[in-house]
């Protein structure tokens, strides 16, 4: 697990290939935890969105509500990653994501 001085306040997601409407700044929810891992929300523009590590071990990015309602234990986004092993968004490799159109 990464130590919490590892973890970033805020992300900034850029999708060239896919879904850009889920780019943007996302800043961390302090004390909020999916799988032992940190949950970041996007502010500023457009929808909700959450970037979050969901049951499987892969992180989703995803504006459905039902993310949030469930309390972020489902596997839910139009953008996820491979198998993270604990890794941080940023620490994974730009082909280690993959891209949907819908839910």
């Amino acid at each position: 697990m990464p130590s919490s001085r590892d973890v970033p306040l805020e992300l900034y997601l850029t999708s060239p290939n896919g879904q850009q409407k889920l780019g943007g700044l996302y800043r961390l929810l302090e004390g909020k935890l999916s799988k032992g891992l940190p949950i970041w929300k996007r502010i500023g523009f457009g929808q909700e969105a959450w970037i979050y590590s969901g049951p499987n071990g892969r992180w989703y990015v995803s504006n459905n509500k039902v993310v949030e309602q469930n309390d972020f234990q489902c596997g839910r986004g139009l953008i996820s990653s491979l198998e993270h092993r604990n890794l941080l968004p940023v620490m994974l490799e730009e082909d280690s994501w993959q891209y949907k159109d819908q839910y």
